[in-house]
């Protein structure tokens, strides 16, 4: 819960302090509000800065690179991988972060009934509730 305090002095006659009174407003919804404007800004800011670098990036490479960089950085994540799917091939384009370059230009195809796959062919939200009792191939 957020909370916001006013505190006022009471005086007396002779303009002497004598009593404090305060008041507490339950502000929960309006940081909420606050808090939701301040995220779709960062997004917004995130996909303007996309766009600027789509628009100067020499060569596809180029691209992947500092897309990986800038969404690392606005989703404060410690590493971010640029995958290109082609049908059942996936590419890794480029990464930042822990490793950058690690598997850079790997392709490999995605098995029958693995995580990549599921990913890659879902359309919403994907939630398992125990991927290790799953028929997923989570290798």
């Amino acid at each position: 819960m957020w909370g916001e305090l006013v505190v006022s002095l009471l005086r007396d006659d002779r303009g002497r302090p004598v009593a404090t009174y305060g008041q507490v407003q339950d502000i929960s919804s309006r940081r909420q509000t606050v808090e939701a404007l301040d995220r779709r800004a960062r997004y917004n800011e995130a996909a303007a800065e996309l766009g600027r670098i789509a628009l100067v990036a020499a060569d596809v490479g180029e691209l992947a690179e500092r897309l990986a960089e800038v969404v690392a950085e606005r989703l404060g994540a410690d590493a971010c991988t640029i995958t290109e799917v082609d049908g059942t091939e996936l590419h890794i384009l480029a990464g930042f972060g822990e490793a950058p370059g690690r598997g850079e230009g790997e392709r490999w195809t995605m098995r029958p009934r693995s995580l990549a796959g599921l990913v890659f062919s879902t359309d919403g939200p994907l939630v398992f509730e125990d991927l290790a009792s799953s028929d997923v191939d989570a290798s």
